[in-house]
């Protein structure tokens, strides 16, 4: 593992954004099993993609899948956000003050 990955391991947990591990199946150069699965269990909120036939360099050999599931990594995002915030209360605080806001400008208007 590189150095700064290794002191990094730790802080894994930290990550809330959405990660998506793709690992070719015929890499040559690390234990793809063994260290994708590894963070994968390490970050919850993951999904590990295997490449069948792509080695270690799996983002030039499988470009059109790793662009993929980057997109669909940003449209789960956005729907597990919208979501979230139509039920969020922080997000229904808010709503309320720009209505209560707006409410009480258009009355100031027509006193």
């Amino acid at each position: 593992m590189v150095p700064t990955a290794q002191r990094l391991q730790g802080r894994y947990s930290e990550l809330r954004m959405p990660v998506t591990i793709i690992v070719g199946d015929g890499d040559k150069l690390v234990n793809h099993r063994e260290q994708s699965l590894r963070l994968a269990t390490a970050l919850p909120q993951a999904r590990h993609e295997v490449v069948e036939g792509a080695g270690h360099m799996v983002h030039h050999t499988a470009s059109d899948r790793v662009a993929e599931a980057t997109v669909q990594s940003a449209r789960e995002k956005r729907a597990r956000t919208r979501s979230s915030e139509q039920y969020s209360p922080r997000c229904r605080l808010r709503r309320a003050r720009i209505v209560a806001s707006a409410n009480s400008s258009t009355n100031a208007q027509f006193a």
